[in-house]
């Protein structure tokens, strides 16, 4: 007599790890259509980022365009960049928990 149930067990650990990358596979996919906007100084720079880590914009108010200090602009645009890709992961992270705690990944 033949004991079937490890590959029935097997059977629905594979099962359940290919609905977890199909899972993924979505979120992924929403977060790249997603848009992430930051700013930095009182709203001069402004930066926007996409789910799947892209920088789309960056607008500049004339202001701090000052040719005697550039390294201002640099700080600025570097402070919008990381606080959208900061919101990104945010993001993601809820994403993440909402498939995980919505019944999107298997338990």
């Amino acid at each position: 007599m033949e004991d079937n149930s490890s590959g029935t067990g097997f059977e629905n650990l594979l099962g359940q790890i290919q609905e977890m990358q199909s899972t993924l596979q979505r979120m992924e996919e929403t977060m790249a259509g997603r848009q992430f906007e930051a700013e930095a100084g009182n709203g001069a720079v402004k930066v926007v980022v996409s789910g799947n880590l892209r920088v789309l914009s960056v607008k500049l108010d004339p202001k701090v365009l000052d040719p005697g200090d550039p390294e201002m602009l640099e700080d600025l645009v570097a402070a919008a960049v990381n606080r959208a890709l900061d919101g990104m992961r945010a993001g993601m992270a809820r994403e993440m928990s909402a498939g995980l705690l919505g019944g999107g990944l298997p338990g």
